[in-house]
């Protein structure tokens, strides 16, 4: 573990999921700093690329924490 992380600076790092769904694959990379999503770059073969750009944009400046992501997803619908 990083000593800056132990003494309560907030590092930068960024975070890569992906996942298959039955409408297509979706890959998410989020660049994180202070706790926050700075930038997104989401990737997929699904057709729907204005869903795709809603998600980055909607995700950008929200805490990285699992209800602040699953609360920018409840605003979009």
């Amino acid at each position: 573990m990083d000593a800056d992380w132990r003494f309560g600076k907030d590092p930068k790092f960024s975070h890569r999921m992906e996942r298959r769904f039955p409408w297509g694959g979706i890959e998410v990379h989020l660049d994180v700093q202070g706790s926050s999503i700075k930038d997104t770059a989401i990737n997929s073969d699904a057709l729907d690329v204005q869903f795709l750009d809603l998600l980055s944009k909607g995700l950008v400046g929200h805490e990285y924490r699992e209800a602040a992501v699953a609360a920018a997803f409840d605003r979009m619908e």
